[in-house]
């Protein structure tokens, strides 16, 4: 009986890290793009989702951060809190030079996963470490 428990401990310290690395590294696949097909700035701007919390760095060198809002053919709707007062920016394709998302990245399927796999790990080791205690098996 220890050994079988050993047995099922030794392969879930094993597998854990090459399923939590399988996860994150499925979780960050991206399609590859080449340079002659960047997305325009509009592309960028649609695929972020509305109401996002954004950083915009202008052509002058300034930064806006902000909520994202209506997207148009010449720009776009920021919501930037200044103060106690929240005002609506437009911003023109023309004024900018990056954007970026700031909200998280990490995917909910991949924390669930990692969570399971540890919770697992530990429910095992309890159950090893009760095993030994009592001397069951023996």
């Amino acid at each position: 009986m220890r050994q079988a428990i050993c047995t099922v401990l030794a392969s879930l310290l094993l597998l854990e890290p090459m399923m939590l690395a399988r996860a994150s590294a499925e979780a960050s696949v991206q399609p590859q793009q080449t340079n002659a097909q960047q997305p325009t700035l509009k592309e960028t701007l649609l695929s972020i989702p509305p109401q996002s919390y954004v950083e915009v760095r202008l052509l002058d060198k300034s930064k806006l951060r902000g909520r994202l809002g209506e997207v148009t053919d010449e720009g776009f709707a920021l919501q930037v809190a200044q103060g106690n007062k929240i005002q609506n920016v437009k911003v023109s394709f023309d004024q900018v030079k990056s954007i970026k998302s700031l909200e998280k990245k990490g995917t909910s399927a991949g924390k669930v996963i990692a969570y399971s796999l540890a919770g697992i790990g530990v429910f095992f080791l309890a159950l090893f470490i009760y095993a030994a205690a009592t001397g069951f098996g023996d």
